[in-house]
């Protein structure tokens, strides 16, 4: 966790002394449910528990320093944009969306861990972003309870059981509420960005998914999780849609892939 530590701080996304902020990590063992707050560079404070916190900041990473989601031109949000955050884990991504669209904005973040999702309210409420619809549960194509496999990491939480197996083995099962995609969609309009990082269902979400069109969803950044999906797969089901798409693969973490569609 340490590497995590002075990774982040030397790319800026922390401020002030990792081992310092290690300390304190070690310090937080004496209290039953530690939070650690971690004061971001923007501006922003995010919310974490000890056991979650080498996740966050690879997330933080993820988010704010490699802008992953970003790499394409024009998917930086914009005032004024509607986003959409499916995994939205504790709300890095969320909170640098809300930021960004302003008030004139706003964004709906979707997580089905119960844990997870409380650190998402919280977050969404410590910052003050009033632009923000939260709601616990999974995006699916119906309605239905749906299990949850979990793996060590919560971050990893999927619908998918051989994804989880590739993330070290299941830990635990729940269930979670599973709610249409196309009926969010239809209730939201038109939308400028849908994020999906719904760990191995990506392509099983989109194929069953009418509403991921480009007159309803301007942009779309996937990410993928290779071997359980090809970013092929999602490429081409979503040009079949209409869309133009890039596939991005990061040199650091060739487990993840990424695939940006837009209008053509």
């Amino acid at each position: 966790m340490l590497g995590e530590l002075a990774t982040a701080a030397k790319a800026g996304c922390l401020p002030g002394n990792p081992v310092m902020l290690a300390a304190l990590s070690r310090a937080g063992k004496l209290a039953p449910h530690p939070l650690l707050r971690l004061c971001l560079k923007n501006g922003l404070t995010v919310y974490s528990t000890l056991g979650l916190l080498e996740a966050v900041l690879k997330n933080a990473l993820h988010v704010f320093c490699y802008r992953d989601y970003e790499v394409v031109a024009d998917f930086r949000p914009k005032a004024g944009w509607s986003v959409v955050d499916l995994g939205a884990f504790i709300g890095l991504y969320t909170l640098r969306c809300a930021k960004l669209a302003g008030a004139g904005g706003r964004v709906v973040a979707v997580e089905p861990l119960p844990e997870n999702f409380k650190l998402l309210r919280l977050n969404v409420a410590e910052n003050n972003l009033s632009n923000v619809r939260l709601l616990k549960g999974c995006a699916w194509v119906d309605w239905r309870k749906l299990v949850l496999f979990q793996p060590r990491s919560p971050v990893n939480a999927t619908l998918r059981g051989d994804y989880a197996e590739l993330m070290g083995g299941v830990v635990r099962r729940t269930y979670a509420q599973a709610f249409p995609l196309d009926s969010l969609l239809r209730s939201l309009g038109c939308i400028d960005l849908l994020k999906m990082d719904v760990e191995g269902a990506e392509l099983e979400l989109i194929g069953g998914s009418r509403g991921v069109e480009p007159r309803r969803v301007r942009r779309i950044v996937v990410e993928v999780h290779p071997p359980i999906v090809r970013p092929s797969e999602i490429a081409e089901e979503l040009e079949r849609r209409g869309y133009s798409t890039i596939i991005y693969l990061p040199e650091r973490a060739p487990s993840q892939a990424f695939v940006f569609a837009f209008n053509k």
